[in-house]
């Protein structure tokens, strides 16, 4: 009876055990399952760089010399010596105007120039010799000899006019009318860029017309880069040189000024079109990065960061240091790098290491 006794507790005992053995089995798979909720649907970036976030402007290269060459008299074009992109020397001939009109004129100033000396010389004999002659009369002779003279003087600088010449060296941007036209003194002729010596391309730059909502007041400081189209592919720093500070009135846009800072080695030429990119705090040619403005987070310190995602989908915080804004977006300047990925929709539901999962698109299963 004992013995029998005995062997009952035992079995008992193993039951017993069993049943609580998968009472703690069933309450730690409990707790596991409430320890993870499922992944979250977010709206997920991956960072991607870009030379500057798509922002550009079309620019024109042209020499911070330059000049629109014109005659200081009229007359009609009977030689054009130069085209567009021939250089040319300093005092270079570039153009003629026919001269026969402008030669008679020297002749006749010339001969009312004689005949006005002569009558002068005349009566300041008379007058020295005799004083036949009043004062006032020797006086009225050497102001017509003097007025001769000047027209006599006018009439030869004219005729010197009908050449055009190179005030300096340099490049020929634009030839503004054909040959064998009448052109009216002052009107333009070339557009003579300065290249400096033909081993140097001198000092050039790049205007770019800017659009209103983008314009800020830019810096000394302000720089940017320069893709010229010469098919190189080059980034060339420009720096900020000057800016109109009045929109134009038709197409609402401040016109900059940038200048060249190294042109390392590359062929640009006046007339080139180039195209600028903005840079951050003067890094030029890095990548730039920019997310969507609604993914930054502000804290109550005064510092910005996103919620970065995990190989494993948690999500993190990451302090970044942000720039400008640019449209509806805002350019990073520290803390993330290419091929991270973000959350941009929803950050404010967010908590340190809630899984998410990237939100399909409509129709998606």
């Amino acid at each position: 009876m004992i013995r029998l006794f005995s062997g009952n507790t035992s079995l008992v005992s193993v039951v017993m055990a069993a049943l609580l053995l998968v009472g703690c089995t069933d309450e730690s798979s409990e707790k596991n399952t409430r320890a993870e909720p499922p992944a979250r649907p977010a709206a997920i970036q991956t960072i991607a760089g870009g030379a500057v976030g798509g922002v550009s402007f079309n620019g024109v290269v042209r020499s911070a010399q330059r000049a629109e060459l014109a005659f200081r008299v009229s007359g009609k074009l009977v030689s054009m010596k130069v085209s567009e992109g021939d250089r040319i020397r300093e005092g270079q001939v570039l153009a003629k105007l026919e001269q026969e009109e402008f030669l008679r004129a020297v002749n006749s100033a010339g001969v009312e120039f004689e005949k006005a000396q002569a009558d002068y010389d005349r009566g300041a004999q008379i007058f020295k010799s005799t004083q036949a002659i009043a004062k006032s009369d020797l006086e009225k002779l050497k102001t017509n000899r003097d007025l001769a003279r000047n027209r006599l003087s006018n009439a030869r600088q004219d005729l010197d006019d009908t050449s055009l010449r190179a005030p300096f060296g340099g490049v020929i941007a634009k030839k503004t009318v054909n040959n064998f036209r009448n052109v009216d003194s002052g009107q333009a002729i070339y557009v003579l860029h300065d290249l400096g010596d033909l081993g140097d391309l001198g000092d050039l730059e790049v205007v770019v017309d800017v659009p209103g909502k983008l314009f800020l007041s830019p810096t000394g400081q302000t720089e940017a880069f320069a893709m010229v189209e010469n098919g190189s592919g080059v980034r060339l720093p420009v720096v900020y040189k000057s800016y109109s500070s009045e929109s134009d009135s038709l197409s609402q846009t401040y016109r900059v000024v940038l200048k060249f800072t190294n042109l390392n080695g590359q062929n640009v030429l006046p007339g080139m079109n180039a195209r600028i990119y903005p840079v951050e705090d003067g890094v030029v040619g890095e990548t730039v990065i920019q997310v969507p403005i609604q993914a930054i987070v502000p804290t109550n310190t005064g510092d910005e960061f996103v919620w970065l995602v995990g190989n494993d989908g948690a999500v993190e915080k990451r302090v970044v240091k942000i720039g400008q804004l640019v449209n509806d977006r805002v350019i990073v300047k520290e803390g993330l790098t290419a091929g991270d990925q973000i959350v941009v929709a929803g950050v404010s539901a967010l908590t340190e290491g809630v899984k998410v999962r990237p939100l399909k698109a409509k129709g998606q299963k």
